[in-house]
């Protein structure tokens, strides 16, 4: 009988170890699987904003573009104002 429950117990005890290393497996399997998910997350943030900055840069760039005229005339406004008004100062000098 102690040879029965002696055989008995060996299996037991291997049972126990080979869902003992299933689990492992199981776990190193999720860890690896958790460390992939982080990486790609990563690259995916990384991506993310280098596309959102091209994209600030872009927009800012088509704003100036855009108000380019705007300024240009501003600043040829500006300028004639500026020869009236010393038109006008030296008009009043003499």
């Amino acid at each position: 009988m102690a040879e029965g429950s002696t055989s008995g117990n060996l299996r037991l005890v291997l049972v126990v170890f080979v869902i003992i290393i299933k689990r492992r497996k199981k776990q190193a399997q999720i860890r690896q699987m958790e460390a992939q998910a982080r990486a790609i997350q990563d690259a995916v943030e990384q991506q993310a904003t280098r596309l959102e900055r091209e994209f600030e840069d872009g927009y800012l760039a088509a704003i100036k573009q855009a108000f380019a005229p705007i300024e240009t005339a501003f600043i040829e406004q500006s300028r004639a104002l500026d020869q009236k008004s010393q038109a006008l100062t030296s008009d009043r000098a003499h």
